[in-house]
């Protein structure tokens, strides 16, 4: 994880098992060929996909996994409203789909397998806020007050939608 107040939320989660290394994707200085499993979830918009493709096929041991996992909003008039307030607030937010077979076929893997889930959950205001606030493009990337800004306006839109339901669809890509 290159942000080190994401690693400061993991630290005080107290998260077992779980060894936090303050790096790039794209550069980690892990040990090459030492891991089984190597995971970019919700990440890869954030990754140089030819240099994160190369570091990850660098871990992984012999067999080893690449899994991906990628959401997307689904169209639902809140949803559909609430982006479009995001994107109003940061051009940046999310501007295309990240290059999940090129990253698969830089590391030398081929075409990869694939599963869809869906993931949904009814957001209350304060909720909702968290949330919003999670998100890299919203804010860790917007100022206070365009950050208050469009917390107000997505508790407006949750009003006139008939409530918060973040609902996203998952996709899970791997390949050996």
């Amino acid at each position: 994880e290159p942000a080190r107040a994401m690693l400061d939320v993991l630290a005080a989660a107290g998260a077992p098992r779980v060894t936090a290394v303050h790096a790039a994707a794209e550069e980690t200085g892990l040990a090459a060929a030492a891991f089984d499993l190597v995971v970019l979830a919700d990440a890869l918009q954030w990754v140089d996909p030819t240099r994160g493709a190369r570091e990850a096929a660098r871990l992984l041991a012999p067999a080893g996994v690449l899994a991906v996992v990628t959401p997307r909003l689904a169209d639902t008039p809140f949803l559909a409203a609430l982006t479009e307030r995001i994107a109003a607030a940061n051009f940046k937010a999310r501007p295309a789909a990240p290059p999940v077979g090129l990253l698969f076929s830089v590391a030398g893997l081929g075409a990869p397998e694939t599963e869809g889930f869906d993931d949904e959950e009814e957001l209350g205001p304060e909720r909702l806020d968290a949330v919003l606030r999670s998100l890299s493009y919203v804010g860790p990337a917007l100022g206070e007050g365009a950050l208050a800004a469009l917390l107000a306006d997505a508790r407006a839109l949750a009003s006139v939608h008939g409530g918060a339901v973040w609902r996203r669809e998952l996709t899970l890509a791997w390949a050996r």
